[in-house]
């Protein structure tokens, strides 16, 4: 199980995300936001700097207007950011 401890929002859906290992890395939810539903308010880029982290850094949430939780899981995020690395080193070669 994985445990983020810092949580930045950038621009256009990114994430820079630091887990509890040491790990660092960055994700992007702008195809969650993009197909709407649930995560459609964070179209809103002060929406989206509005993240925080879970318990334990368990997952990272967001509070929609209706005052519900939006979040995803610290596991999914992090195979998201290690895929994103492995992608970026392959294209610099």
């Amino acid at each position: 199980m994985y445990h983020i401890e810092t949580a930045t929002p950038l621009d256009a859906g990114r994430i820079r995300l630091r887990y509890r290992d040491g790990f660092e890395g960055e994700v992007t939810v702008a195809r969650l936001i993009e197909a709407g539903g649930v995560f459609a308010f964070l179209h809103d880029a002060s929406q989206f700097a509005k993240v925080q982290i879970g318990e334990d850094g368990r997952w990272l949430y967001w509070v929609d207007p209706d005052g519900d939780e939006v979040d995803l899981c610290a596991d999914a995020l992090r195979y998201e950011a290690e895929q994103h690395a492995v992608d970026e080193l392959a294209a610099a070669e």
